[in-house]
């Protein structure tokens, strides 16, 4: 869907604002941007070249409503000044509102038409460039070398991921200081395994030498501490993902709740630029994770079923 963008000057009773605008044109531009998904008021069909869409947040700024009326001012009107000629500011009507949740479009973003824009820009029949939607699971970086590929070296070819670079790296860094820390609390988890089962090898001394004076052999015994790592294991693991998938399902309630008790308001939209926190889950990495902590909970046992099997029948029983 071709598009063009830039900053302008909105007012609306003597208060003015610069947000930045973007020209689109509706009838690609829906099958690219899920535009009515976000509108929280106003509709499509309201939409044309003597109107535009607000952000949430250009709407609590002026105090504006589909219906209302504002003048738009653009750089074309002082390159038009520079040669003695004088163009009136543009009257649109607003057609809607809309909330993406990402932070950085909603506090300051107008849209209209690309007929619009190219008018309060000067452009022509000119755009600023293209934008692509790939389907689902596509390579991004994959298509994106493809299409520099394609375009050369006249046109600049950038992703959602290389246009928020820095943030996405910041990200990235905080995943893996989380990765650091947890993999600690793991170590720790193991080891109170492992200490409860070497407790439970000395309490239950005497039934270990019965069972061994039974015939059980070494491997035997020692299967059955491993038995119970595996147990605690799977258990500890159905029992996090139920708690995990519950705090996920109240996860904005509670991060909300976190900062009105520290005071620090809408930290989501403050410090991540998203007024919600989003989640998206990979099977894959439940699979592994449940399979990682099933596995360290059973080497846990380990120490404890070797102890348990050196254990002699003759001596355990001697001991109680």
């Amino acid at each position: 869907s071709p598009y063009a963008h830039g900053m302008v000057m909105l007012q609306s009773m003597n208060r003015p604002l610069f947000p930045a605008i973007q020209g689109i044109e509706l009838d690609s531009e829906v099958d690219v941007v899920p535009i009515e998904e976000h509108l929280i008021s106003g509709d499509l069909e309201s939409f044309d070249d003597d109107s535009i869409f607000i952000s949430s947040g250009v709407s609590q700024a002026l105090g504006l409503h589909p219906g209302h009326e504002v003048e738009i001012y653009t750089p074309l009107l002082l390159q038009k000044l520079k040669q003695d000629q004088i163009i009136l500011p543009r009257n649109v009507r607003i057609a809607g509102v809309f909330h993406t949740g990402w932070q950085s479009i909603d506090e300051n973003t107008i849209i209209s038409t690309l007929r619009t824009m190219q008018e309060l820009y000067g452009l022509g029949e000119g755009v600023h460039g293209i934008k692509i939607r790939l389907k689902e699971a596509r390579d991004t970086k994959g298509e994106g070398a493809r299409l520099r590929k394609l375009a050369g070296s006249e046109f600049f070819v950038f992703s959602w991921l290389d246009s928020n670079r820095e943030f996405l790296a910041v990200l990235e860094f905080e995943k893996r200081m989380m990765f650091f820390l947890l993999f600690f609390v793991i170590i720790v988890s193991a080891f109170s395994i492992s200490s409860s089962l070497l407790i439970a090898v000395i309490r239950k001394t005497r039934e270990i030498g019965l069972f061994g004076a039974m015939g059980a052999s070494s491997r035997l015994v020692a299967a059955c501490f491993c038995l119970q790592g595996l147990f605690i294991g799977i258990t500890g693991t159905i029992t996090g993902f139920v708690l995990g998938f519950t705090v996920l399902g109240f996860r904005n309630e509670i991060t909300k709740g976190i900062s009105n008790m520290m005071g620090l308001g809408d930290s989501m939209a403050q410090f991540y630029m998203f007024s919600y926190l989003p989640v998206h889950i990979e099977v894959r990495d439940l699979v592994l994770i449940g399979l990682l902590s099933i596995l360290v909970a059973t080497v846990a046992g380990l120490a404890p079923a070797y102890k348990a099997s050196k254990l002699k029948p003759v001596e355990a029983l001697r001991s109680e």
